[in-house]
């Protein structure tokens, strides 16, 4: 991350509150043009003091403070927060600000997948396959509703995703990245991911076995939007 700042006027010290959109971890945290403190709360890791290095100590007016960092997340899986930044020129104190609301970004198209049943056997076992692709990439992890057209008892055997929970009627699972685990919990634009399952249903039933997936992100405020609203598709 880069913090930038043109001083205006000349300032013979100064401090930066420096608060990041949700937690992160202390661990080689550092700056090699700024000292940096821990906030005062020690309960939370989303706020930082920034004082300056005995040689930046004075900056003249119309010149730019430059400082460049890196940090690692709270949680490897998580999407990577956002970070806003507060200057207190002539000061020796850091205060604590409030992060600007979350500008809505335009709606998320419906990402959806329709299941192909790959066998049925005896007495009402079942597996099914699907593919689904995303539109705006993916930052944080990802939820996944499965409606099928009749209730199902149970899904096993997930090959990359985890079971979550399910309605009580059986006609919705739901189902998750591996929580923990940065593979394929995040995703670029127009990515696809493939995902199989076994399953039984809860009765026999002569109607056909059907299912939708219905694709949600964990942290939608950390998408980056496709441009161009849709992905390319092979010719034929």
């Amino acid at each position: 991350m880069i913090i930038e700042y043109k001083v205006p006027e000349t300032v013979q010290d100064w401090r930066i509150s420096l608060k990041f959109t949700k937690d992160i971890s202390t661990r080689n945290f550092v700056i090699d043009k700024a000292m940096v403190t821990l906030p005062k709360a020690p309960a939370t890791n989303d706020s930082f003091c920034l004082r300056p290095r005995p040689y930046n100590k004075n900056l003249k007016a119309n010149t730019t403070l430059r400082l460049e960092f890196s940090c690692y997340k709270a949680k490897l899986y998580e999407a990577a927060p956002n970070a806003f930044f507060v200057l207190h020129s002539d000061s020796a104190m850091c205060e604590d600000f409030d992060l600007p609301a979350p500008v809505p970004g335009p709606a998320v198209p419906l990402e959806t997948a329709t299941a192909t049943v790959i066998r049925q056997w005896p007495p009402n076992n079942f597996k099914m396959k699907f593919e689904l692709q995303v539109i705006n990439s993916v930052r944080g992890g990802w939820r996944i509703a499965l409606q099928f057209s009749k209730p199902v008892a149970e899904i096993s055997n997930l090959n990359t995703a985890k079971f979550l929970s399910k309605s009580k009627d059986g006609l919705t699972y739901y189902i998750e990245n591996f929580p923990g685990q940065i593979q394929k919990a995040n995703l670029k634009q127009c990515e696809k991911i493939q995902i199989e399952f076994s399953g039984k249903l809860a009765s026999s039933s002569d109607k056909p076995l059907t299912a939708q997936a219905v694709f949600e992100r964990k942290e939608p405020q950390y998408t980056e939007v496709n441009p161009q609203g849709t992905c390319p598709t092979k010719s034929s």
